[in-house]
Order: C-alpha cells, then sequence, then structure tokens
C-alpha cells in the first residue's frame, strides 16, 4: 500500500512538472544570445530597409547571412522578401521588404474587465505606434527566417472573375472619452478604476433633441446576382443616467441613413429606447 502511494505521488509529481514546462509566457521569441534593433512604424503599408541603412545603423553587414534575417512584431516573426538571399551574402543592393501595420486597439482588450466590454478595436486609446524589433540569427543555427513564397505566376487569362466582392468602411470618432458607466448612483458620477462596458474614445455627445451626421465614403453596391445588401453597424453608447419616460427608457435614439443628404430611412426600426449605461450594439441591412 505504501509503495503504490509513493508511485501515485511519483507521477503526480512527473505531471505537474511537465505541466509546468510548457506555461508561455510571451517572451520565449528573446534570445539571450541575440541582439534587437528596434523600429516603429505609425502608418499601414510595404516597408524596405536596405543594407545602407543597417549599416548606418551600427550593423557589421559583412558578417550577416541574409537568411537568418527576422522581424518580430508583438512576439510574434512576420513574413519577409530579401532579395537575392540565397548566395547567403547581404549585399550592397539587397533589401529586406515587409508589409508592416499601425498599432490598433487589439492589445488594449485586455486592459478591459471582460473582452466584450471594448467599443472597438480599430484604434488604440494609448499609441498608434507599433514596435518591430529585427534580429539576427546566430550561423550555428540550422533555422532560417519566415519569408514569403515568390511565385511568377500571370496566367490571369484562365481565372474567373468574382462577380462582387466585401468592402468595409469604418469610422471611429475620437472626439470625447466615454469614462465607462456610473457605479455610484449619487449627485455626481463616479467610474470604476477598472475598463468596464463601453469606455473608451467615441464622438462628441449627442443631447436631447440634438442629432448629429457622420459621412462614409463608400462605393457603389454591386448589381450581381447574389451580391447581398450593405449592412450598416452602430455601436451606441450612453454616458449619463438621465430621468426614465413612463416606461422606464431614459435614452431615445433615432437612427437613420441617406445615400445622397436628401433622401433618409430609418433603421433598426424607429426610435431606440433603452435604459441606464447599457450599450446598444446595431446591426442593419439597408435594402
Amino acid at each position: 500500500m505504501k509503495l503504490r502511494n509513493l508511485l501515485l505521488s511519483l507521477l503526480f509529481c512527473i505531471s505537474a512538472l511537465s505541466t509546468f514546462a510548457q506555461k508561455q509566457y510571451g517572451f520565449e521569441w528573446i534570445k539571450p544570445y541575440q541582439s534587437y534593433y528596434k523600429f516603429k512604424i505609425i502608418n499601414d503599408g510595404v516597408y524596405s530597409i536596405d543594407s545602407a541603412f543597417l549599416a548606418q545603423s551600427g550593423i557589421n553587414i559583412g558578417a550577416i547571412n541574409p537568411m537568418r534575417i527576422q522581424i518580430f512584431r508583438n512576439g510574434i516573426e512576420i513574413p519577409l522578401y530579401i532579395n537575392e538571399e540565397h548566395d547567403s551574402v547581404l549585399n550592397t543592393n539587397d533589401r529586406i521588404e515587409f508589409f508592416a501595420q499601425h498599432n490598433d486597439g487589439r492589445l488594449d482588450s485586455l486592459l478591459y474587465l471582460q473582452a466584450q466590454f471594448q467599443p472597438h478595436q480599430w484604434r488604440s486609446m494609448i499609441t498608434d505606434t507599433a514596435i518591430y524589433f529585427l534580429t539576427i540569427l546566430p550561423d550555428t543555427t540550422q533555422q532560417i527566417g519566415k519569408r514569403y513564397i515568390l511565385t511568377n505566376d500571370t496566367a490571369f487569362s484562365s481565372y474567373t472573375p468574382e462577380p462582387y466582392f466585401i468592402n468595409e468602411v469604418k469610422i471611429f470618432p475620437s472626439d470625447y472619452y466615454v469614462t465607462g458607466p456610473d457605479i455610484g448612483n449619487f449627485d455626481h458620477k463616479y467610474n470604476s478604476s477598472e475598463y468596464l462596458d463601453g469606455e473608451g474614445w467615441a464622438s462628441s455627445l449627442i443631447g436631447m433633441g440634438s442629432s448629429a451626421s457622420f459621412s462614409l465614403n463608400t462605393p457603389f453596391k454591386s448589381t450581381a446576382s447574389g451580391a447581398p445588401n450593405p449592412v450598416v453597424e452602430i455601436k451606441i453608447i450612453p454616458d449619463n443616467n438621465a430621468s426614465p419616460d413612463t416606461a422606464g427608457k431614459n435614452h431615445h435614439v433615432l437612427l437613420s441613413v441617406s445615400p445622397d443628404n436628401f433622401t433618409f430611412s430609418t433603421i433598426s426600426n424607429g426610435d431606440i429606447k433603452f435604459s441606464n449605461y447599457t450599450v446598444q450594439h446595431i446591426i442593419s441591412n439597408i435594402s
């Protein structure tokens, strides 16, 4: 009986150690024996870094095998294209090309008590600047950097054209910071130190009896067979707890859409009525 208990204890310890060894902390991409060169990106686009720029940054390009070059963002390696890298020499005309993006609000979701409380992820509350890191693997490793695969397929005439495509146009104002729901119900508004539902940047306040308009530069609707109708998606974030009506609703919102600023049609079944600090997420088809 004692031997059985001992075996069970050993098995438990081995299982616990195995689970602990598999835990990820998010900085596994950082190798203590490599140097990392930081650079910033504020606009989406294709970027190019030539060997001359690397040399000006103090990197000994004569000692670099370009196949060992890597670039990371948020701990994830991004694919690169380096012309003529297979000769294992970083020549004068060689360049590193890659697609990079500005910082959006995806990381901000970690600040919220619940991820769904974040109004949207299209703009960061902190900064629009993304940080990238360039590093070089040692020659002693067999690993090579992540790369795009070059293709020379030009037989476009054999492709069947798509009858339509889906285009998404977004607008996310940053005129006013919504501090989240009132947690005190006193004369003055009291907010939680945690990020709760709706907190973040939004449009200017739209008070009782006033209105606001937002313009979206959208392409024309496809007339192809099977093309879907446009869809509008709106999030309404209340910022006060006004006196309710007889039905107990203290927010009334009317949403309408127009293709030409003259002809308007109401969406989402007319007058939207809701109470307190409940965030409204409206999705409606437009015929």
